[in-house]
């Protein structure tokens, strides 16, 4: 398990957590089921790779890179002596805290060096040598703090993230909100794109999705047709088409792991593939 912290104010504005996870002699072999969260990793494992649904390589002994929204799962294998340290950001910290635009990043991993360049290789020579996993990443935390600028989101743009899944957005408010504040849809969904990586119905099937994830792990014996119709589906079969298509498994599959330990109330995004 790794060591984890949540960070203070303001970087809990823009950060879900930071960890860190160091192990001699490692394996593991996990699926990553579509999060709305981008990551940033800094990694110095002795094997580490990332693999897509088709099984090519999308991530390969990279030392530090971010990790963009993926509305597809993906697989990542490690092996050997292992550490690693991320920071999971809330939907559009990192254009936020970075200006990195989110387009650039979704469906991807992307080396990070060009953002950082020497200035974060120094702070990773602290932090390497510190002795704690906590004043590993209270020393991170610091690094990101400093990094924040006053860089802001649009607010009618945070607004619907946050409310996104609720029926008055899903049926008919974007329309009105945009008419309030004299948007075209066009421009609206470009801007989206651009701090959050996918167009507004995407995410909100994605969210729709993580929310009924939750749920399925918190009660499990709660039956698949009542996940959907309170998760916003209109029934089981329209349920389990986006959960395929997001998931590349169906619903049952995914309560199967879930009831089997395979995947956990932690952590209902990562499926594990025990030896």
């Amino acid at each position: 398990m790794p060591f984890m912290k949540i960070p203070g104010y303001p970087l809990n504005t823009v950060i879900e957590a930071l960890w860190f996870c160091k192990a001699e002699d490692f394996y593991s072999k996990v699926t990553t089921f579509p999060l709305l969260n981008e990551g940033l990793f800094i990694d110095f494992s002795e094997s580490y790779k990332s693999y897509n649904t088709s099984g090519k390589i999308i991530g390969d002994n990279k030392k530090i890179w971010f990790a963009g929204i993926h509305s597809k799962p993906f697989l990542t294998e490690v092996k050997g002596n292992h550490e690693q340290y991320g920071i999971l950001f809330k939907p559009g910290g990192i254009y936020k805290l970075f200006g990195v635009p989110a387009t650039e990043l979704a469906e991807n991993f992307i080396d990070a060096d060009d953002v950082f360049r020497n200035e974060f290789n120094e702070m990773m020579d602290t932090v390497v040598n510190d002795k704690t996993p906590l004043s590993k990443l209270n020393f991170i935390e610091k690094f990101l703090t400093k990094k924040l600028s006053d860089r802001k989101i649009n607010s009618y743009l945070e607004n619907i993230v946050s409310e996104i899944d609720s029926d008055n957005l899903r049926n008919g408010g974007i329309k009105k909100l945009l008419s309030e504040i004299n948007q075209s849809s066009k421009s609206f969904i470009a801007n989206f794109k651009k701090v959050y990586g996918l167009t507004p119905k995407k995410f909100c099937r994605m969210k729709l999705i993580n929310n009924s994830l939750n749920e399925i792990i918190a009660k499990p014996n709660s039956s698949l047709t009542q996940v959907a119709l309170n998760n916003g589906f209109y029934d089981q079969s329209h349920f389990i088409r986006h959960f395929n298509f997001f998931l590349n498994i169906s619903p049952k599959e995914y309560k199967r792991y879930a009831v089997e330990g395979n995947v956990s109330k932690e952590f209902p995004n990562f499926l594990e593939h025990k030896r």
